[in-house]
């Protein structure tokens, strides 16, 4: 079971290791395994942690950094170059290892902008949930269940934008292909969305975002990229003004270019500072990170886009983005809806609670029969056969993969889909008939559970 901590678990040390490519070793004092980073990282496969910190350099042995670490407390210990954190959960351990800011800088900085960029965009998205779910609260409170519905759309909205966001910068993280291609994209409906979505913000500084965009402007690119432009621009605007001002978001589109003009009402800037704000951590807000404008100007180019602070503005700050324009695409032609399938037998096994409780209930209301557990063990009490098996990767005293290919060795389960945040990795114990990318949309998992009934 899941440690009744809030600490860095071994299961999310696991995740962050797959996620950027990290060393990370995990086991008991019967059984050690490396990932394969951490095999080329020292040159070879350690049999233990004790062998693991003599490889690393650690300054510290392993009798010394366990009695220092708790479920509660990662222990920590100095190698070269670098920081290994230890993780305990019950008899097992995990060392993940993590570069030195300073090692990070020497190496040009990418692992410290990427973390930065996760952590700026991350914190947009979560700011619009968390308003948007007040003002949901505060709707549903006073009998205005329109509204609620409304401000429920736009926290799903701000939540797809994030995990989009996650995986993007991620897959830029490990070097990998990134998971969104290039598409069209309107960017009226972006600019819709980010308006409606600070609207919260604006409110409580009495300021008004009015948005000019008469018609569909359409470019192409990647949504997080279009998304990281309109936001930072209108959130800085929003940022700058004075209380009970007006944010000016215009949205034009010509034959060639798709241009949008963000202006505030509030100091401008500065001459001096003009020829830097798309610098990285350059700022000249007591409060800013300095990343906001670096990260829209990289999100600019990516899209090959232009981008310039008007210097005709007579009061303000005005920053214009031009892109370029493509026609529109076909509409769609709405397909037919898929056949019902017959209801299945699921066993859910993930040990965090609200993704657990999430998938059971969806999957119960479209008429499915689902038992949900959180642990491995309590997955192998149940001992009923099922048709499907949805298992996260990532349990914490057995991995999902060896929960799965246990429950097929009891002959306990037809078919299994292994879900994890990351893409499917070599080395599982056993092949799932389905990989989840986490996280996923209801659809996605409704999709998922036809994919896989398909199969039987």
């Amino acid at each position: 079971m899941r440690p009744t901590s809030h600490a860095p678990s071994i299961h999310a040390a696991a995740w962050l290791a797959e996620a950027l490519g990290l060393p990370f070793f995990e086991g008991t004092d019967t059984a050690w395994a490396a990932n394969r980073v951490a095999v080329e990282f020292l040159g070879t496969a350690p049999s233990n942690l004790a062998s693991t910190l003599t490889a690393l350099g650690a300054t510290a042995d392993a009798k010394t950094l366990l009695s220092s670490t708790t479920e509660d407390r990662p222990g920590r210990v100095q190698i070269p170059g670098a920081e290994a954190l230890l993780f305990r959960a019950d008899d097992r351990v995990a060392l993940l290892v993590v570069p030195t800011l300073e090692r990070a800088r020497n190496e040009g900085s990418e692992l410290v902008d990427m973390a930065a960029g996760i952590s700026h965009e991350l914190s947009n998205a979560l700011s619009a949930i968390g308003g948007w779910a007040r003002v949901a609260e505060e709707r549903v409170s006073t009998g205005a269940t329109a509204q609620a519905t409304e401000a429920l759309t736009l926290v799903r909205n701000a939540s797809r934008s994030a995990e989009r966001t996650a995986r993007y910068f991620l897959a830029l993280a490990r070097g990998s292909d990134v998971d969104e291609d290039d598409e069209p994209i309107d960017a009226r409906s972006v600019a819709t969305d980010v308006v409606r979505l600070l609207e919260p913000k604006g409110r409580a500084n009495r300021i008004r975002i009015e948005l000019d965009a008469p018609e569909a402007a359409w470019c192409r690119g990647r949504n997080p990229d279009l998304l990281t432009i309109i936001w930072n621009l209108t959130q800085n605007a929003v940022e700058a003004s004075p209380e009970a001002s007006s944010v000016f978001v215009t949205l034009r589109a010509d034959r060639t270019r798709v241009v949008l003009r963000v202006k505030d009402q509030g100091p401008g800037i500065p001459a001096a500072a003009a020829k830097r704000v798309f610098e990285p951590y350059f700022t000249t807000k007591r409060t800013g990170t300095g990343l906001g404008l670096a990260l829209t100007k990289r999100a600019v180019d990516r899209m090959n886009g232009s981008i310039r602070i008007d210097p005709s503005s007579d009061q303000g700050a005005c920053i214009e983005v031009s892109l370029p324009r493509i026609d529109a695409p076909p509409k769609e032609t709405p397909s037919e809806p898929a056949p019902r399938r017959a209801p299945l037998s699921i066993l859910v096994v993930d040990d965090d609670a609200g993704v657990r409780g999430l998938i059971a209930t969806v999957l119960m209301g479209d008429g499915h029969e689902v038992t949900s557990v959180g642990s491995a063990a309590e997955a192998l009490a149940d001992a009923r056969p099922v048709d499907v098996a949805l298992i996260d990767v990532g349990l914490e005293t057995m991995r999902g993969d060896e929960l799965a290919d246990e429950l097929r060795r009891r002959k306990l389960v037809r078919r299994v889909a292994l879900m994890s945040g990351a893409s499917l990795r070599e080395g599982v114990v056993t092949k799932p008939d389905l990989w989840i990318r986490k996280p996923f949309e209801i659809e996605d998992l409704r999709a998922a559970i036809d994919e896989i009934a398909a199969l039987r």
